[in-house]
Formats: structure tokens, sequence, C-alpha cells
């Protein structure tokens, strides 16, 4: 007897607390976007930029061209593996020229960004330094591929869409920040 007294003081116990009560619905999280996959871009586009991020509209792009036909319309696969949900874990895998390159998340509000820690042998060797893949939750996207210029005073960017345009609302960012050192 005293057995089962003390299973219905523990099932009241339980009761009062809540956790004998039925079981109640979580509420559902909001759905974070999936961008995850693979993406293939043509570098169609070349811009100078000056060494501090800044964008040389008027600047001659024929040094660029001529130092680097093969990356002019060269295709950029990237494979994104990445978790939108805060804190937002994961990378890309890009391969550029057969070389592997891997991008890490940047941290830039309003877009997906990730970017390259340096580049491979194959790719230092070719003058190329930097490579960006950027995302909207749209999955619009922007692959970039940076290269020193011939003279050294500014950068070749390869790129497969024109920046600053209105599809890409979160590429309207100054790459200063991303290029030079504070």
């Amino acid at each position: 007897m005293a057995k089962h007294i003390l299973s219905l003081t523990f099932l009241f116990l339980l009761c009062q607390t809540g956790r004998a009560s039925a079981p109640v619905a979580p509420t559902p999280a909001l759905v974070a976007p999936i961008i995850d996959g693979n993406y293939t871009d043509k570098l169609a586009h070349l811009e100078i930029r000056a060494l501090n991020g800044g964008w040389l509209p008027f600047a001659n792009k024929t040094v660029c061209k001529a130092a680097y036909p093969f990356l002019l319309d060269a295709l950029v696969a990237t494979e994104v593996n990445y978790n939108t949900t805060p804190p937002g874990w994961g990378h890309a895998d890009s391969v550029v020229l057969g070389s592997d390159v891997v991008l890490h998340p940047m941290g830039v509000a309003n877009f997906y960004g990730f970017m390259s820690d340096g580049v491979g042998e194959h790719l230092k060797s070719l003058n190329i330094f930097r490579i960006i893949f950027s995302m909207n939750s749209d999955k619009s996207h922007n692959t970039t591929v940076m290269a020193s210029s011939p003279s050294g005073n500014e950068s070749c960017v390869f790129t497969n869409s024109e920046w600053n345009t209105s599809n890409f609302d979160g590429f309207n960012f100054n790459l200063t920040k991303l290029l030079v050192p504070p």
C-alpha cells in the first residue's frame, strides 16, 4: 500500500510541475533559405580595381585582357555547403582553372559571401590572389576572380556579372574592407 501511495504522490508531483501533462506542439521555426548546391559561372566581365578596392571605371582593360586571356570567359564551378540558420556554419569550394580553392564565410550582412584565404601554388604562379563567391537569398550569385595587374598598381577583377547592378542588392559593398588590412 505504501508503494501505491508513493506512486500516486509521484504522479501528483509530476502533474503539478507539468511534466506529466500532454505534449504541446512546438512553435514552427522560421525556415532559413537553402543555398547548398553547385553553381557554374562564366567570367564574362572584367573590371579594374585600385589596390584599396576602389572601382576604376575608366581604367584601360587592355593590359588585363592581354595578361589573362585564359580568365576572360573561363568557367568557375562552386559547391556551397552552408547552414543559413544562425550561427551560419559551412564553407564553399571553387574550382578555378582546374585548381581547388576553399572559400570561407565572409560574415557580411544581407547576403551570403565566401572568400578564399589565399590560393594554391598553381593559381599563385598565375598572379591570381583571391576568389569570391556571393549569393543573395534568391540564389542570384556572383563569382569573382582577382589577379594582380602587370603594372602592380591595380587589380584585374573577372566576374560573371557586372557589379553595382540592381539585380545584386548585396554586392554593393566596398571592397576596401576586404582587400586592405586595418
